[in-house]
Parts: structure tokens; sequence; C-alpha cells
């Protein structure tokens, strides 16, 4: 399998479309996502080692493929932790702002939960910080587009 998948990587720099498209959409989806830039040193040093003997065709492919596979675990961790919650018929999108505030140990701004929950409109978002706010549930830090709020413990 390790083989093989070497291989499909190895495949990108081959001129048939779907593979060089399926490639290119997959890598901009990472860059994106500020996977690879969080993880530059390792990507660079992967790089790095997969290139020694290749002008004697016998360099490994397997340190860019490992740092791939723990790009792609990242990217489905994050994923799994930003559907956390929905997967409930009884969840709905207000629960869903407030499981945010339980999850994070960090103040979360407005843009920060549209980001993890791009199907919540903004305006269900501050309706429902202002609700939390009422509630006493959590609490404002600083004043307008820079305020971010936090979980009362």
């Amino acid at each position: 399998m390790f083989q093989s998948l070497t291989l499909s990587l190895s495949s990108c720099h081959l001129n048939d479309g779907k593979r060089e498209s399926s490639c290119l959409i997959l890598l901009v989806f990472c860059i994106k996502k500020k996977l690879i830039e969080s993880a530059k040193e390792g990507y660079y040093d992967a790089l790095q080692r997969a290139s020694e003997s290749w002008h004697e065709n016998a360099n490994d492919y397997s340190p860019s493929l490992r740092y791939f596979l723990g790009i792609l675990i990242k990217a489905y961790t994050e994923l799994e932790e930003r559907l956390k919650g929905t997967g409930t018929h009884t969840s709905g999108k207000s629960d869903r702002v407030r499981l945010l505030f339980e999850t994070s140990l960090n103040p979360l701004r407005k843009s920060d939960i549209a980001e993890r929950c791009p199907d919540i409109s903004l305006t269900t978002i501050e309706r429902t910080l202002k609700a939390m706010l009422d509630a006493g549930l959590i609490s404002r830090i600083g004043k307008g587009r820079s305020s971010a709020y936090v979980r009362k413990d």
C-alpha cells in the first residue's frame, strides 16, 4: 500500500489532467487552511530528504509521503472538530454556536464562529451571542470589530 501511495503521489508530476487537477485541488485546500503553513519547516525537511540521490534515481519518497499524510490527518482532525455536534438532528444553529464556546479555550470573534460554521448566517451568530451575553454565559472583550467573546466559568 505504501508503494502504491508513493507512486500515486509521484504521478502528480505527469501531464495527465485528472491526476494533476486532483493534486492541485488538494494542495490548494491544504494551503487555504494554513495546514502546510503551520508546518513549513517539516515540509522543507521532507522535501530535502526526498530529493537526496534524485540524480542517481535512488531517492526515497517516504519523507514526503509521511509529511503529506500528516497534513491529511491534521485536515481530518480539523474537519472532525468543526463538525462536532452537527451530526444530531436536535442540534440547531444556535446550539452549535454555544457548543463552540464549550469546546474552545480561546476567545472567539464573530469571524471565528463564521469560519468554523460557514452555514450559519452572521445574523444568527449575532442573535445567539446577544442571548448568551444577556444570560451571562459569555462576556465580551473589546469593542467594535475587534471584540471577542469568552465563556464565563
